[in-house]
């Protein structure tokens, strides 16, 4: 009685360790407001979180901007619900509710996996090592930090109770009904929980937890082809689930697909045994995370890097496996960490190879087996229990200094980016990141000088963010390999040469808006609106060089772009009627024809436009 009282304790003791070090990623930003970057389409500018949604208007196809995330978008309108006290101003800071309660959610998972770990029989001070590992770890701040990446905390969450059901409800009824739900409240949070997909396969391949655990050899044939038809059953609705979810995905984000690195699978392949390898060496000694990476893809098996990659991530892991004293296990922990990667394999293509966020579904896997090769080597060393605590105290130590370090960076989105930038200087996407982040806090300051708020130093502040703006705008066009990965391309080569123009930088500009009117691939075309601005200010310049034939066709291409935009339609019917008074000595009918052309474009500028009076003006001019 006294020994089960002892446990009881012991066990309460560690699931309440486990939990407050789930928020030791929020030390230094809890109290941060929301990131200038995706934070206001995903949460305070989403109708469905700050306005007055049904409940199906959580299922139906966002905007482009948005993510399709259900679940997770109930949770933010909850929290809006609760912590936002000025409805009326969703922008008001109740940032810090979202990320506590993300902790919450990262705790939860953070418990489930340590349940997972004494399933699989690993001992009490093995399990809770493994469970805190995952809690605190360093890579876990862009999912705990980040508002808008709760979808992966979620998930994580709903994702790891549906392995433990999994695992633990071998010859139960409800097993798999219950790991059906759980997995689809997993993929509604985030549709790359699929990753989740292979760990129960796995479970199946390695015949079950109780095999995994005990580390007992192979069924004979006979009962192994018996397990295996089982197992198969077992799964197919997994399957279904994922092959669906799979489907809903492509149908509503096939705009966001890229060609793959290289345009070659096979590249992508070589690519990946690089990401794999920095991936794991980010797991085991997180110096170096960050943001935004950027990925030279490999495109010969004869690059030295191939080689250097993939034997440092094959000797790891096949050294870990070896020295484990349950090698079952261990195989399966690292099958486990590289499987659940399955969705950011960069098979399908994306603007980004690697990010930290996608190793949080697969940090239990190889908490497993760093565990096992742990366990190997105190077994060959002799190691004593004492020194071998004091080490595992000493890298728990070490994670959470570099957590609490890291975290503290998402309380700034200029700092984020800025860390970005000085450690993958190439990184296309850190450099959109910064622009975004100086745009967006140039904006602000400038918004408090309009209500009287500002401060005597804020024309400097929003000239600096101005020109760091700019920096990196002119980068991410000139120097980042990577920028033909990103669909912003246009959008940020149209402001790189506002920018150089507002400079009187005029060559320069010409030159950017060149490059938003013809991005040098085809599926970088995504902004018709930006393209279409672009256009318009090519067309000012053959204006200004009184090439008047050119500017209209220029203005023709504007409004073929983006049909809806108000701006072009104002802008060609100006240009077809000079064009018209240009060529109305040589050419009579078609100065008619062009003057006919314009009225459309000018009548159809609505009242409340900043073009209407100029457009109402033009079509009261005299007729020529």
């Amino acid at each position: 009685m006294v020994e089960s009282h002892a446990n009881a304790k012991r066990t309460v003791f560690q699931a309440a360790l486990i939990v407050a070090l789930a928020f030791v990623p929020l030390a230094g930003c809890w109290n941060a407001p929301f990131l200038a970057y995706d934070d206001a389409d995903h949460i305070w500018q989403n109708p469905n979180v700050v306005g007055n949604p049904s409940f199906l208007d959580f299922f139906k196809k966002p905007r482009e901007t948005y993510t399709w995330q259900p679940l997770t978008t109930m949770s933010y309108r909850l929290d809006f619900l609760v912590f936002n006290s000025h409805p009326s101003d969703p922008l008001e800071n109740w940032a810090p509710g979202v990320r506590i309660m993300t902790a919450v959610y990262h705790a939860a998972a953070a418990l489930i996996v340590w349940r997972i770990l004494l399933f699989l029989s690993f001992a009490p001070l093995e399990a809770l090592f493994g469970a805190v590992v995952f809690a605190i770890h360093p890579l876990q701040c862009e999912t705990v930090c980040w508002a808008s990446e709760r979808k992966t905390a979620l998930a994580g969450m709903f994702g790891f109770a549906a392995v433990w059901t999994y695992l633990t409800g071998e010859n139960k009824l409800w097993r798999v009904p219950v790991t059906c739900v759980l997995y689809i409240l997993a993929l509604l949070c985030k549709p790359s929980a699929l990753g989740l997909m292979p760990i129960f396969a796995l479970t199946e391949i390695f015949g079950g937890a109780d095999r995994i655990r005990a580390g007992t050899p192979m069924l004979p044939i006979g009962a192994s082809l018996t397990r295996a038809l089982h197992g198969a059953l077992r799964l197919a609705p997994l399957a279904v689930i994922s092959a669906t979810m799979s489907l809903i995905v492509l149908k509503l984000f096939s705009f966001t697909l890229l060609p793959v690195a290289g345009n070659s699978i096979f590249v992508v392949l070589l690519s990946d045994v690089e990401v794999l390898a920095r991936y794991l060496f980010n797991f085991l000694v997180p110096v170096r995370l960050s943001f935004n990476y950027y990925v030279e893809p490999l495109l010969s098996p004869l690059d030295t890097r191939f080689a250097v990659y993939g034997l440092s991530l094959a000797g790891v892991v096949l050294l870990a496996v070896w020295l484990a004293p349950n090698r079952r296990r261990a195989l399966f922990g690292w099958t486990w960490f590289f499987a659940a990667l399955a969705p950011a394999s960069n098979i399908a293509g994306s603007h980004t190879l690697m990010q930290d966020r996608y190793l949080y579904l697969c940090i239990p896997g190889g908490s497993i087996a760093v565990i096992e090769a742990t366990a190997g080597i105190v077994q060959r060393m002799n190691v004593t229990g004492v020194r071998f605590r004091t080490i595992a105290f000493g890298y728990v130590a070490a994670l959470l200094v570099f957590s609490v370090m890291r975290g503290s960076l998402f309380s700034n989105t200029i700092e984020l980016f800025r860390d970005s930038i000085e450690k993958y200087p190439q990184s296309a996407h850190a450099r959109y990141g910064m622009w975004i982040a100086c745009r967006s806090a140039a904006s602000v300051l400038a918004a408090g000088q309009a209500q009287g708020k500002g401060d005597p130093d804020d024309e400097k502040r929003i000239a600096a963010l101005h020109a760091k703006a700019k920096e990196s705008a002119i980068a991410f066009v000139d120097r980042c390999p990577d920028n033909v990965r990103q669909l912003n391309y246009v959008e940020l080569a149209v402001s790189a040469g506002d920018y150089c123009l507002q400079d009187n930088e005029v060559s320069e500009a010409q030159r950017y808006f060149t490059l938003a009117a013809n991005p040098p691939l085809a599926y970088l075309n995504t902004s018709p609106q930006i393209k279409s601005e672009a256009l318009l200010y090519l067309a000012e310049f053959q204006f200004r060089d009184r090439n008047i034939e050119k500017a209209y066709q220029l203005c023709e291409e504007a409004v073929q772009s983006s049909p809806g935009y108000i701006k072009a339609h104002y802008i060609r019917g100006c240009a077809a009627l000079r064009l018209a008074d240009a060529v109305r000595a040589a050419d009579a009918a078609r100065a008619q024809a062009l003057e006919k052309l314009a009225r459309p474009d000018l009548e159809i500028i609505p009242a409340d436009s900043e073009f209407y009076s100029a457009a109402q003006a033009v079509l009261k001019r005299p007729k020529q």
